[in-house]
C-alpha cells in the first residue's frame, strides 16, 4: 500500500511541473522598461531554417532599437552617416501578445522570454499553406 500510495504522490508531484505553463508568467511590464537594441532574427518554415541572422546596424555609433511606452510603439533605426530616422505606430497587449499597428500594418507577438536584458518576440504567418515563424531577439544594452 506504501508502494502505490507513494507511486500516486510522485506522479502528482511530476504532473505540477509539467511544462505546459511555459512563458505564461511573462512579467509584461518589463516590456515598458526601456530602449529594446536590435540583436538577431531567425525564420523557420515548413521544419526548415531560412534565415539566422546577427542584426547588422548600418551606425557604428548608435544602435537601431524599439520602445513601447504608453501604448506607442517607436522604432529608431539608423543610417550609415548615424543620422536617426523612426516610424512611430501604437502597441496593445494582450496575456504574452503584443500587436504592433504601424503604418497600417498590424503584427501579432508571442512574447516568448522578456526580462532586464532580453526580450524575444515569435510571429507566426501562413502563406499558401506554409507557415512561416520568425523569431525576433531584442537586448536592453
Amino acid at each position: 500500500m506504501k508502494k502505490i500510495l507513494g507511486l500516486a504522490m510522485a506522479a502528482a508531484l511530476l504532473m505540477s511541473c509539467s511544462d505546459d505553463d511555459k512563458g505564461s508568467s511573462v512579467d509584461m511590464s518589463k516590456l515598458t522598461a526601456g530602449k529594446w537594441y536590435y540583436s538577431s532574427s531567425k525564420t523557420v518554415a515548413a521544419g526548415q531554417e531560412l534565415s539566422n541572422e546577427v542584426y547588422d546596424h548600418d551606425c557604428a555609433t548608435s544602435k537601431d532599437y524599439v520602445t513601447y511606452t504608453a501604448g506607442v510603439y517607436t522604432d529608431v533605426y539608423h543610417y550609415s552617416d548615424c543620422e536617426a530616422d523612426s516610424d512611430v505606430g501604437t502597441y496593445t497587449v494582450s496575456g504574452n501578445t503584443v500587436t504592433t499597428v504601424l503604418d497600417g500594418t498590424t503584427d501579432v507577438a508571442t512574447v516568448e522570454t522578456l526580462d532586464a536584458s532580453t526580450l524575444v518576440l515569435k510571429y507566426q504567418e501562413t502563406l499558401n499553406g506554409v507557415t512561416f515563424t520568425t523569431t525576433d531577439t531584442y537586448k536592453s544594452n
